[in-house]
């Protein structure tokens, strides 16, 4: 009864949760760049522009990661109003990796490996450093700094979405291919809350409904 009672629902553009029936993903896409052997990558940071909405979810997706010591990166995402996250920092262990595909998402069933080989996947944003965070060159923002991207829900997606990559020490270096953002948005035109849903659809919604069942 629930699941037949909400697909009525979202037929007529009534929700029974603010972001349960319409909600829109959108993929933005921005380039790759070269990882020097210690330092910031060039353009730094990288960015993307998105469009409004508000946010429910946010997934980076990096694309085509080589680099002969992953432990030695560190990535932060920093959104238009200023909230960040790090991506990963000393982790992916020792060993080269080779165009490996990185997804981050906070649902993800594990962490980036510490030891392990890096191997492409969806991860956590998993940082590992145990010591004073090194502070990011500017224009990134001081941390200390965010855990789960979930720090973005219920912000406007709107404006410059910047990616700061760098590699911490001395010795090895990369390139990646590129990086994308998923950002999950809600229509508040068309999304409203439990109370006032079940009160619109009312006695008229549920007597189609039965109508429906009989005929079927």
């Amino acid at each position: 009864m629930k699941q037949a009672l909400q697909q009525v629902l979202a037929a007529t553009g009534l929700c029974l949760s603010s972001f349960a029936c319409h909600a829109a993903l959108t993929v933005y896409s921005g380039g790759g760049a070269g990882i020097p052997v210690q330092g910031m990558t060039n353009p730094y940071p990288l960015v993307i522009e998105a469009g409004g909405g508000t946010i429910v979810d946010v997934d980076v997706k990096l694309k085509g990661l080589w680099h002969t010591y992953p432990d030695d990166l560190d990535i932060l995402l920093v959104g238009p109003q200023g909230q960040q996250v790090m991506l990963m920092s000393d982790v992916g262990g020792q060993f080269d990796v080779f165009g490996v595909h990185l997804v981050f998402d906070d649902d993800a069933a594990d962490s980036i490996p510490d030891k392990d080989q890096l191997l492409s996947g969806t991860y956590k944003p998993s940082d590992n450093n145990l010591q004073v965070e090194l502070p990011f060159e500017a224009p990134a923002p001081a941390g200390p700094y965010g855990s789960m991207l979930s720090v973005f829900n219920g912000l406007d997606a709107a404006g410059a979405w910047s990616l700061f990559i760098r590699d911490d020490t001395s010795g090895d270096s990369g390139v990646f291919n590129g990086w994308e953002l998923h950002i999950t948005t809600a229509d508040p035109a068309r999304a409203v809350p439990e109370p006032a849903s079940a009160a619109l659809f009312g006695l008229a919604g549920l007597a189609a409904l039965g109508v429906r069942r009989r005929r079927g």
